[in-house]
């Protein structure tokens, strides 16, 4: 009995010897693994920035890779509101990271100039080809939208072999700039307004809410992003399209309102109510580009069907045509 006893009291001496030896080799593994945390954390946030004061600041975070992930995908707004008041809130550009990827903060107009004018290290090129793969425009459209023309194609002039993605931008460039195609639109944005910024179309707003036969209220914010989405698309695309879609305006700011999830690429289950109205008004286009120009009704601006025409030209067609014309109701 004596000896069973010895043995036991031994067992019990080893197994806390080897309680203690792992909770000591795991409280050095934490105390080292914390110690290379804060090394990394002062790295980042504090010595680096010292040694580089032309970048723009970031906001430390504690976990890396995952960042401000969190919070980032909870509340976006909040995040950089919050951004903005660590660093001072004073307007300088300042950096992001979530789940891995760096986002850069502009706040300043002047700021932004010199980004869209900085074309050697930023490309708006790949943001809008971004764009046209997070909506759906399959690869070879892609590259088919950004391959260089000849300079003698037919349809608008292309004097610098231009891409038809750049040419774009000079047709949108045309189709505002003094002469007939600016004066035709100024007619037909004056005769808009005087169709419809009346009483009368007031009350047909989505949302006014009548208060009695003389009175209306009007949620001003609401009403004018209403109003210019309309205007827009009416002047733009003709009539045409709010037969197709007579909600499609509320659709449209539907999306504008959660646009930041797409452009932060939110996973698809985070994002419903962002692609639904998306594609609503993907399909919508879809079904005004399958009827011929010549029966689309309301005038459509040269622009809409110039661009059709260099489109359908390279081979953009269906589901595609609509998705990239989709980026130009976006703009």
């Amino acid at each position: 009995m004596a000896a069973e006893s010895i043995a036991a009291a031994a067992k019990i001496v080893l197994i806390r010897v080897s309680s203690n030896l792992f909770s000591l080799v795991l409280s050095q593994a934490v105390v080292c693994l914390l110690s290379v945390l804060v090394l990394w954390r002062a790295w980042r946030f504090t010595i680096s920035p010292f040694l580089h004061p032309d970048r723009p600041k970031e906001f430390p975070y504690w976990v890396p890779f995952i960042a401000h992930g969190r919070a980032f995908f909870l509340d976006s707004k909040g995040l950089l509101s919050k951004a903005r008041s660590y660093l001072g809130d004073n307007k300088d550009p300042f950096a992001l990271t979530a789940f891995g990827m760096t986002f850069y903060v502009v706040t300043q107009a002047k700021h932004s100039a010199e980004v869209y004018r900085n074309t050697e290290t930023l490309s708006f090129e790949e943001f809008v080809q971004s764009l046209m793969r997070i909506n759906g425009n399959d690869e070879n459209i892609i590259r088919a939208v950004y391959t260089d023309l000849p300079t003698d194609k037919t349809g608008f002039p292309n004097p610098q072999g231009e891409s038809l993605g750049a040419l774009a931008q000079r047709m949108h460039a045309h189709q505002l700039h003094p002469g007939e195609s600016l004066v035709a639109l100024q007619r037909q944005v004056q005769a808009w307004i005087h169709r419809n910024l009346s009483f009368a179309s007031f009350a047909t707003c989505p949302s006014v809410v009548p208060k009695s036969p003389t009175s209306i209220q009007v949620p001003l914010y609401q009403w004018c992003s209403e109003t210019f989405i309309r205007l827009g698309q009416d002047v733009y695309f003709g009539d045409e399209l709010s037969q197709i879609d007579s909600e499609l305006p509320a659709a449209f700011l539907a999306f504008d309102e959660l646009i930041w999830k797409m452009l932060y690429r939110y996973p698809s289950f985070l994002s419903a109510d962002m692609t639904a109205p998306r594609t609503r008004v993907i399909s919508s286009l879809n079904k005004y580009f399958q009827i011929p120009q010549s029966r689309r009704r309301g005038g459509t601006a040269w622009l809409i069907n110039a661009m059709e025409d260099e489109m359908r030209a390279i081979g953009v067609e269906g589901g595609n045509l609509a998705i990239v014309m989709f980026h130009l109701y976006l703009a």
